[in-house]
């Protein structure tokens, strides 16, 4: 149409903050989402630099204290550890787990999944049939399987998670790929003579870079509940090393005597993952515009 060929000012960038601004206001799920998320971040970064005790030092004379008895913020373990600190340094291990095995699996089932979309045929066969075998083993039983072939521990958890997570990356990946391989813009590139690597990165991957975005999101929620799960049944972190599923495994047998023990760290647990799910929601509403329309 004529009139779409007339030059519009360049927006500024006033405009734009408003816009996102706006778009937290009108949101609040996704406004209380990233303030969550933000907050238990920020502390898990300056627990360095917080006036904590070594989460590792134990009191035997203090063990089970109540939240602020002995000078605990939060109480005390079994051992008379400090729970504040050990909750404060174990969400480092934790939210570190869950990133670096979401980023390889992104990496590992992004790759996958692009390669078989893009080219389907004999790649997309060859390479679905494989991530069908990962599948089809239950993924919980798949990590612990894993974790006990290699041996305890937080290197070899984060393996076992981010395997049995590519499989879910390749699908929703592939998936994306599916939707986008035969548009317009894509054979235009082809035309032109692009390559396909040029094609995969700067056409492929920013187009089902939103959806990606959401799914990033919520997966990251579920990678810290089975990072925390693995160190529950003493196949993650291994003591004394602070991390939320130890701590929840030190805190069982105390539910009756000293509920907070195993109560802290799991609203830890609770609220991080609540908080995910919440911005995951609200990106996957704001991206896509049908959703969009019907919340409104």
């Amino acid at each position: 149409m004529p009139e779409l060929a007339v030059a519009l000012p360049a927006p500024s960038r006033a405009p734009v903050a408003s816009s996102w601004r706006l778009r937290l206001l009108d949101r609040p799920l996704l406004s209380i989402g990233v303030a969550l998320v933000l907050l238990i971040v920020l502390l898990a970064l300056i627990a360095p630099l917080l006036p904590l005790r070594d989460p590792n030092v134990t009191a035997p004379a203090r063990r089970l204290s109540g939240a602020g008895v002995n000078g605990y913020v939060l109480g005390s373990d079994q051992l008379g550890r400090d729970l504040l600190s050990r909750l404060l340094w174990g969400a480092r291990v934790s939210i570190t787990v869950a990133l670096v095995a979401a980023g390889v699996a992104f990496v590992a089932g992004g790759s996958i999944g692009l390669l078989a979309g893009f080219y389907g045929g004999v790649v997309d066969n060859v390479l679905m049939r494989l991530i069908d075998i990962l599948m089809a083993f239950p993924y919980v039983l798949l990590a612990i399987a894993l974790v006990a072939a290699l041996g305890p521990g937080l290197l070899n958890a984060l393996i076992a998670i981010a395997v049995v997570n590519i499989s879910f990356y390749a699908r929703g990946v592939r998936a994306a790929v599916l939707v986008v391989r035969h548009m317009a813009f894509i054979e235009a590139a082809r035309a032109l003579g692009a390559r396909d690597v040029r094609i995969l990165l700067k056409e492929v991957l920013p187009s089902v870079a939103p959806p990606l975005l959401v799914f990033v999101t919520l997966n990251i929620g579920a990678l810290i509940v089975e990072t925390a799960g693995l160190s529950f049944i003493g196949l993650g972190a291994q003591p004394p090393t602070a991390d939320w599923g130890t701590m929840l495994a030190d805190g069982r047998q105390f539910m009756m005597t000293a509920p907070h023990v195993a109560a802290i760290p799991g609203l830890a647990v609770l609220a991080l993952v609540w908080g995910l799910n919440m911005v995951g929601d609200s990106l996957r509403d704001m991206l896509d515009p049908t959703l969009a329309h019907a919340t409104r």
